[in-house]
């Protein structure tokens, strides 16, 4: 089971819109998108932040990138603090966003949740019913291995988009680490690849398609590159991963 992870996107309604670094990212996800295209996957996972205005043509923009880039693979979305609800809605089908969590796979014992962490703002929170839903999946489920995807970030980044805070990001960590079955966590939010071992759970931040934050006490750009993670899953609870980057 192959998995490619890409993130914060940030689309404007302007296709020819800029941002930090005098980045298009219009024009960086349509190169990373052509990239993609070069592997044989089984998923494309947006953890969020696939709009950078809200606008109902930047998701537009999204479903048409997606098209030209002929990826053979099913389309998965999270909605970020960016994000709007009702227009991912009424763009992409229901089939391709988070509402039908977990994700089941025949030929691998893994499943894939995808957890709606947007809140207030910038800030993230879980509510107790997902959090109750997610904790009887993984009970039900003790002889299968366990992916997770959110947005915002479960973990300190030590850095100062931990301002931007998931508030019970706790109550989260919490809960997947009493389950030895959960192997990997994926978010997007903090535009940096981190990767932190915690208590059993691998938690790995995915880069942004655009620009990059830097991981500093105060607000910074970094001058990586827009990059995405590719994800292999295979039995007995392996797995690879891998940052990749465009040029």
């Amino acid at each position: 089971m192959n998995i490619i992870q890409i993130s914060d996107c940030h689309l404007f309604a302007d296709k020819e819109k800029v941002g930090y670094n005098h980045i298009n990212p219009y024009q960086s996800l349509q190169t990373i998108l052509l990239e993609i295209s070069a592997y044989k996957i089984d998923m494309l996972l947006v953890t969020g932040d696939l709009s950078g205005d809200a606008s109902e043509a930047s998701y537009h923009h999204f479903e048409q990138l997606f098209a030209a880039s002929n990826l053979e693979c099913e389309l998965r979305i999270l909605p970020g603090n960016h994000d709007s609800i009702q227009h991912l809605l009424s763009v992409f089908s229901e089939s391709m966003l988070w509402l039908n969590s977990p994700l089941e796979f025949c030929n691998i014992h893994w499943k894939v949740h995808l957890l709606n962490t947007q809140f207030q703002g910038t800030l993230g929170n879980i509510s107790k019913k997902e959090l109750d839903e997610l904790q009887q999946q993984l009970q039900n489920d003790a002889d299968t291995y366990h992916v997770i995807a959110v947005h915002h970030h479960p973990i300190d980044c030590n850095g100062w988009m931990d301002k931007h805070e998931w508030v019970n990001r706790q109550d989260f960590t919490q809960l997947v680490e009493s389950f030895p079955n959960v192997k990997l966590v994926v978010y997007g939010h903090i535009h940096s690849d981190i990767e932190t071992l915690q208590n059993g759970v691998l938690y790995l931040a995915c880069p942004s398609t655009c620009w990059q934050w830097a991981n500093t006490e105060s607000f910074g750009v970094s001058d990586l590159k827009p990059g995405f993670r590719v994800i292999e899953l295979d039995d007995n609870a392996q797995f690879n991963h891998v940052i990749k980057r465009i040029n």
